[in-house]
């Protein structure tokens, strides 16, 4: 099995070939070998996470040095140890740190060498450090003996020009390797930039990028490494054979009973020669497992996802994977500084079945949620397992649906969405399925390994819904980003219906418990149950709001069409990776404690009516009910009472009045109500 990946070239110029200390590589995008694994390329008190140290504050009109900085590790520039560097805000690093007693390099930059450049030093140059928001950092990544020291220029600025505009950029010295790294990190929109990236190690000996001095940032406005392009520098000579294993590609936890495991590995060719074959090796818990690959023509440079011949039964709890190439062609890898991945795996002996969260945003006026509600419902009628499905009305288009909530607007701005339909699949949005759900959607959405189990109930007492959630996790759970979310949603509504075509709409978000921030649950414990009981009580009677712009306050109305048409789902989500753990649909219950008023049930018969319905009241008292009939704009049509005995009622209710439409049937009797849809044609 092969997936092959080429990178371009970026070619390094190099004065003095005869003496040359560096190759490089093809450019390549991300952050070089993963170590740095930040996400969050922000200004430096303007969403920066912590652990950077500033070495400069920027602010200067002309370019200056930072004071001498240690590097916290052996580092070997051009085969030298080298312990101190300065940083210029022209865009210079230079292990040369008698340097700072002269003058900075201007923000003019040329092609390398250049006698305005320091010994020794690594070139981003041509910006500058003139914003007050400019800043040079520091951070070092991962443990020894692989670790990363990162110099950044944060937010920084391009001399000539004074609107707004930033660029990030980055020289990263990687320990043992001694590789280095300039890494072109973030740029605002349309930034022309003219730089000179590059290494010179003296007046006539210097190693360029290709296209300096007039490189400009290829990376966009994401603050996500993923956009990130790196160029490398490795000391030495390029080797003939030279094999990484850059990743393997295992989850992080895994269930024993579903092995045994196929190791997969990302390989990398970075020597001259295409490699036909090699040994693939990994670590089990009886030693080394080696099994010969043949056929591969791995050109250099070349990426290649390749698969043991030999699957893996894991058998301890928790064990550390590692997988290496050797005997390439035959011979030996020439490089063995780079050669073994290592991965940490959580081998569960028991698996938790996952239950999909399908989480739609449609409106009642758009047609295309028509057509995503049409294709949920065709799925999901054939589902035998369990998933949890909720849907949340948008304001929009036009004045949008009357079943909007604010809640439903707080999960929009979770997600980001911005277009109506949209379809989230376990946090995930469904662009991931290329736009469409299908059975194959949800079967791949329960592959991945749960955490733990989770268990729900709930029941309605008049117009207080109360559920009662069990987590029971399968491993240690430590993440203060989880959270617990409740939803209470109606099973089918008629009211909002507008201009989208459709009639009936399935799982409306009707609020969420105890709000749309869910509840924090920051650590759970292997085999001890996590148990969550929440309550809400829907205040006043029904109505419908004109719009999506006016939404039901809930603090005195509510838009529930029929308290026995509801439903509970919950699940427990990472609020910043939005990555679903798991996820509930709640079992209905007649009671977790003892209501206090058992037996009171409403029905209203027939459903559609004409001119004559009746309404089947079940009490276990005698009392007094009053009962309404409301429509969809919330007015009362009519009013009528009845002396109610224990047990059942049949009371008639005239309806040869009222027009065709959906109304509400709303039933009180002391300390209780009920309300029931009824539909006039």
């Amino acid at each position: 099995m092969k997936a092959h990946l080429l990178f371009t070239t970026a070619l390094v110029a190099v004065i003095n070939l005869a003496n040359a200390q560096y190759y490089s590589t093809p450019v390549q995008t991300g952050n070089p070998n993963n170590i740095n694994l930040e996400d969050l390329e922000y200004p430096v008190n303007g969403g920066l996470p912590s652990g950077w140290t500033v070495i400069h504050a920027g602010n200067q009109s002309t370019p200056n040095w930072t004071p001498v900085q240690n590097i916290p590790f052996n580092f070997l520039f051009n085969g030298v140890a080298e312990t101190q560097y300065i940083v210029s805000t022209s865009g210079v690093l230079t292990f040369t740190t008698l340097a700072g007693a002269t003058s900075a390099p201007t923000s003019i930059n040329y092609l390398l060498p250049k006698n305005s450049i320091p010994n020794n030093s690594i070139c981003v140059w041509g910006i500058s450090g003139k914003g007050s928001n400019d800043k040079i950092v520091t951070k070092t990544f991962g443990t020894a003996p692989n670790r990363q020291h990162w110099i950044t220029f944060n937010d920084y600025s391009m001399p000539a020009i004074f609107n707004s505009h930033y660029t990030y950029w980055s020289i990263v010295l990687e320990e043992s390797t001694n590789s280095i790294y300039i890494v072109d990190q973030r740029t605002s929109t349309n930034l022309t930039q003219a730089l000179t990236l590059g290494i010179q190690i003296n007046n006539t000996t210097a190693f360029n990028v290709a296209g300096s001095p007039q490189i400009s940032s290829a990376s966009s406005n994401s603050p996500t490494r993923t956009d990130n392009t790196v160029y490398t520098f490795h000391p030495g000579n390029l080797p003939n054979r030279d094999i990484t294993t850059t990743a393997i590609l295992l989850d992080d936890i895994i269930a024993a009973p579903k092995g045994p495991f196929d190791i997969k590995v990302i390989l990398e060719n970075r020597g001259s020669d295409t490699i036909q074959s090699l040994d693939l090796n990994y670590t089990s818990a009886t030693g080394i497992v080696t099994g010969n690959l043949t056929n591969l023509n791995l050109l250099p440079w070349q990426i290649d996802t390749v698969v043991h011949p030999q699957s893996w039964s894991p058998n301890a709890s928790t064990t550390v994977l590692k997988a290496w190439a050797t005997n390439l062609n035959g011979n030996t890898d020439q490089n063995n500084l780079n050669d073994t991945a290592k991965k940490s795996i959580i081998v569960l002996q028991q698996s938790a079945p996952r239950v999909p969260l399908l989480e739609s945003f449609t409106s009642s006026t758009s047609a295309q949620s028509k057509n995503l509600n049409d294709q949920l419902k065709n799925v999901l009628d054939q589902q035998s397992l369990p998933y949890v499905h909720i849907k949340y009305p948008m304001n929009w288009p036009g004045t949008g649906d009357p079943y909007y909530t604010n809640e439903g607007g707080a999960r929009r701005q979770f997600y980001g969405v911005s277009t109506v339909p949209n379809l989230q699949v376990n946090g995930e949005d469904w662009a991931k399925y290329n736009y469409m759900l299908a059975a194959n959607t949800l079967n791949t959405a329960r592959e991945k390994i749960a955490l733990l189990n989770m268990t729900s109930k709930f029941y309605v007492n008049g117009q207080e819904v109360c559920t009662e959630i069990e987590l029971n996790p399968l491993v240690d759970i430590s993440n203060p980003n989880l959270k617990l979310y409740v939803a209470i949603y109606e099973k089918k509504s008629l009211a909002n219906t507008k201009s989208s075509g459709d009639l009936e709409f399935y799982h409306v978000m009707k609020k969420m418990m105890p709000n749309g921030n869910g509840t924090s649950i920051s650590s759970l414990v292997s085999g001890q149950a996590h148990i969550e009981n929440l309550c809400f009580t829907f205040k006043g009677t029904y109505i419908l709001p004109p719009n999506g712009t006016q939404p039901v306050n809930l603090s005195t109305r509510h838009t529930i069409e029929d308290f026995n048409d509801l439903g509970v789902s919950a699940w427990l989500q990472d609020e910043v990776t939005k990555e679903v753990y798991q996820a509930s649909e709640a079992a209905f219950t007649i009671g977790l404690n003892e209501m206090p008023l058992e037996g009171f049930h409403a029905q209203v018969y027939p459903n559609p009516a004409k001119d004559q319905a009746t309404l089947l009241l079940q009490t276990h008292l005698s009392t007094e009910a009053t009962i309404q009939i409301i429509n969809i704009t919330g007015q009362i049509t009519s009013t009528q009472t009845a002396q109610t005995k224990a047990g059942n009622n049949l009371i008639s209710l005239n309806t040869s009045q009222l027009a065709k439409g959906v109304y509400m049937v709303h039933v009180a009797i002391p300390q209780q109500v009920i309300t029931k849809k009824l539909i006039i044609e």
